[in-house]
């Protein structure tokens, strides 16, 4: 905290996209589908709620323009590791890649956050569309067969690296359906999350600058909310789809249900009203 404390909403915004150590913090929860777990990565980071709170400090016109910078610094640094990442492990005598994706794919998965937490449906609408058409423009480069290894099922580049999981995906549409106000939209998002049997789970989440969270809340620290309280519901994927997804791994076609889950939520989400 002393360190987050002395940073700049600039420099904060950077290293959300640069230091990826930080989501690799002990207390996080990892027993999620098929290592989707890229909202639990970004909830326990101390410098995304402070990206978050002061972004939420400036005036509309300041605020939508840092969201959007946020996510396409982000995407041009995500897009060129990933296509290094595929050309290292398909051409022998390219360089070998030693950047990680991680920093990257959660600052834009922060700046997906910022854009449904403050109501923005535009700008996360345009986000999810540029990560539709980033996959499908990528995928086919991603699943080619890495050349190191004698077998041919190893796919030059995983699917959890191409974007922010679809999981998350899921929570920032309904929190976008939730926070614009349309109680209609949210019924129908969660009349779909039901439909397929997800869990929802609702977390008080605290201040950046709080003693404890509740993701680092041990039996002898009680949560810290003396700075106040926001409680934000999450879904997860039904006991079922769990254990599928650990059963088939990538032989079952998930993926392919999860991206038509998005597109229904987004034609829910961001149909005129």
């Amino acid at each position: 905290m002393a360190t987050l404390k002395g940073e700049t909403l600039d420099r904060s915004s950077e290293l959300v996209s640069g230091d990826y150590e930080q989501y690799f913090f002990p207390f996080v929860p990892r027993a999620v589908v098929g290592g989707e777990e890229d909202l639990e990565q970004l909830i326990s980071t101390r410098r995304f709620w402070k990206v978050l709170l002061e972004m939420k400090e400036l005036s509309e016109t300041e605020e939508r323009n840092r969201c959007e910078r946020l996510f396409f610094d982000a995407f041009a640094k995500h897009t060129n590791i990933c296509y290094a990442m595929a050309k290292w492990v398909t051409d022998p005598s390219a360089p070998e890649n030693h950047r990680s994706v991680l920093g990257t794919r959660m600052a834009m998965a922060a700046a997906m956050f910022v854009a449904a937490d403050t109501g923005k449906l535009d700008v996360l609408e345009k986000q999810i569309d540029r990560l539709r058409k980033w996959r499908n423009e990528f995928e086919p480069i991603a699943k080619l067969p890495d050349r190191r290894f004698p077998s041919n099922y190893v796919s030059a580049v995983e699917d959890l690296v191409i974007t922010p999981d679809y999981r998350f995906q899921v929570n920032v549409l309904r929190l976008a359906a939730l926070r614009s106000g349309n109680l209609g939209a949210l019924k129908e998002v969660d009349e779909a999350c039901a439909a397929i049997h997800m869990k929802s789970n609702t977390l008080p989440m605290v201040r950046w600058d709080a003693q404890t969270t509740i993701l680092e809340v041990l039996p002898d620290s009680p949560l810290d909310t003396s700075e106040g309280v926001t409680e934000y519901t999450f879904y997860d994927w039904s006991d079922t789809m769990t254990f599928n997804r650990i059963r088939f791994g990538n032989t079952w076609p998930a993926d392919d249900e999860e991206k038509a889950f998005i597109e229904k939520l987004g034609s829910i989400v961001f149909q005129p009203r």
